[in-house]
């Protein structure tokens, strides 16, 4: 692991663009709201693991024609980067499953196009940043994965 400074916006959207297509083919527009200019100390690489497979997951679970957005923003503790998108297939009970290796709700365990590793090389790559992820499910089925960096 090699932390450094990094401007976040550029980092975030650069990974992003790997994506961009696959989710304008399911019509998902993504919201940035990320600070200008906001900087955290991490491993570059490390970063574009998890910000990656966030993102990935949610083009893939998002239903179709609704959004995902990324946050980045500045709080007492460090800053917090969290990506959030609709996942009206999920319940709070899934919630101390999703970093697991290989779990995948029922319905997506025929899908041979998904392995049940994105979330859980979430986890091992934010350990490698000294920190974990957090899930939380909203009341209107809204999912949100954020990790905190340091400043």
């Amino acid at each position: 692991v090699n932390l450094q400074p990094a401007a976040l916006g550029e980092a975030l959207r650069q990974t992003w663009k790997s994506f961009d297509a696959r989710a304008a083919a399911r019509k998902l527009s993504m919201e940035w709201r990320i600070a200008e200019g906001l900087e955290a100390t991490t491993d570059r690489d490390v970063l574009q693991v998890v910000a990656g497979n966030l993102f990935s997951n949610a083009v893939d679970y998002a239903p179709e024609g609704t959004g995902i957005v990324c946050r980045a923003e500045r709080d007492g503790k460090g800053i917090v980067l969290s990506v959030a998108n609709r996942a009206p297939e999920l319940g709070m009970e899934d919630l101390g499953y999703l970093f697991e290796p290989f779990w995948r709700k029922d319905k997506a365990r025929s899908d041979s196009s998904h392995s049940g590793l994105g979330l859980a090389l979430v986890a091992a790559s934010a350990a490698l940043l000294g920190t974990e992820p957090v899930a939380r499910l909203s009341d209107s089925g809204e999912l949100t994965v954020e990790i905190r960096l340091g400043d």
